[in-house]
């Protein structure tokens, strides 16, 4: 009698168990020898004493568990391959949020220096001082010598500040002229006329206006006095309104820029947040078909160790065996 049925006998007096093993009832019959432990030791012991290759058998052992783990092994590999690309695409995204931290949000080298607008602030407030100081001295020095102080106010403003628009040199070394915020090259004796000519002009103007009140030697030291105020307080405000709208302008844009970088390393953070959370879902997930096909796997070893050790023991004894006693598995 062959192995094969040697086997066939075996699991028709086993009968009963295999139903109670086969738990989704789908497993076909050829592998209900796998399940049912009594049939499998039977299996190992009848081709032990047959002594004839069990190769087959095992790898139908190995086939079913195949089978068995292949819907497991197949969504474990759909989700690593999810992860995979969303680890990637995490990669990607924090190179991308270091690149942009040490980007300095983008600012400009004149966006990116430190401020002065606190220093520009208090010598805005000085020159202002000294320009209040210079209209209530000429406002004084014209109602003396019996003008009105509508005159005081409209000759010390065409004094003081420049008909031109435009930053002094004595605070900017380049000889030019600034025109709606753009630096033109001018000619140095029109640069110096605007300078000091209109101060001048202005200062001469109020002291041959009082000489006869004060006299020519307190009306030169008049001139004198009208002059710097003219020439170093005015153009000293102008200035520093100047810088100081430079200055805002900065200010505005570096509160601009900052608040663009913090909106869109605020959406970095949380799309880096949502892909945390997406990875963790599926490892969770991945723990599952993980787990099964471990269990199956040891599962598989224990049968194909349990099989073996029965083969090998009935092969063993098979030795001791009779012709007679052989005869009665045929």
């Amino acid at each position: 009698m062959q192995p094969n049925e040697l086997s066939a006998n075996s699991s028709h007096q086993h009968a009963a168990g295999a139903d109670t093993t086969a738990a989704s009832g789908k497993i076909s019959d050829q592998y209900v020898w796998i399940l049912n432990e009594g049939l499998l030791r039977d299996e190992g012991t009848l081709f032990g004493i047959a002594g004839v290759d069990v190769q087959d058998k095992l790898e139908a052992i190995r086939q079913y568990y195949h089978i068995k783990m292949a819907p497991f092994a197949q969504k474990k590999k759909m989700l690593d391959q999810m992860r995979e690309g969303l680890e990637i695409e995490r990669t990607r995204l924090k190179d991308t949020i270091q690149a942009f931290e040490g980007s300095k949000h983008h600012l400009t080298n004149d966006n990116n220096r430190e401020t002065n607008l606190f220093p520009l602030i208090f010598q805005l407030l000085a020159y202002a001082a000294m320009c209040y100081c210079g209209y209530l001295f000429t406002d004084y020095w014209l109602q003396n010598a019996g003008y009105e102080t509508v005159v005081g106010i409209a000759v010390y403003c065409f004094g003081l500040f420049s008909l031109f628009a435009g930053r002094s040199i004595l605070y900017h070394s380049s000889h030019s002229s600034f025109i709606d915020g753009k630096e033109t090259g001018r000619e140095r004796w029109k640069i110096y006329l605007e300078e000091f000519g209109v101060a001048a002009v202005v200062s001469l103007f109020i002291g041959v206006l009082t000489y006869k009140y004060y006299g020519i030697a307190v009306s030169i030291v008049g001139f004198l006095l009208f002059f710097l105020f003219f020439v170093f307080a005015g153009k000293g405000l102008i200035n520093n309104l100047y810088k100081c709208q430079v200055e805002f302008k900065i200010i505005r844009e570096r509160i601009r820029v900052g608040w663009s970088a913090w909106m869109k390393r605020r959406r970095l953070a949380i799309k880096l947040r949502r892909l945390e959370k997406s990875i963790q879902k599926i490892s969770i997930a991945a723990e599952g078909p993980e787990t099964e096909l471990l269990k199956l796997e040891a599962e598989q070893e224990s049968k194909i160790r349990l099989f073996m050790s029965e083969y090998n023991l009935a092969a063993q004894g098979r030795t001791g065996l009779t012709v007679t006693q052989l005869k009665k598995f045929a």
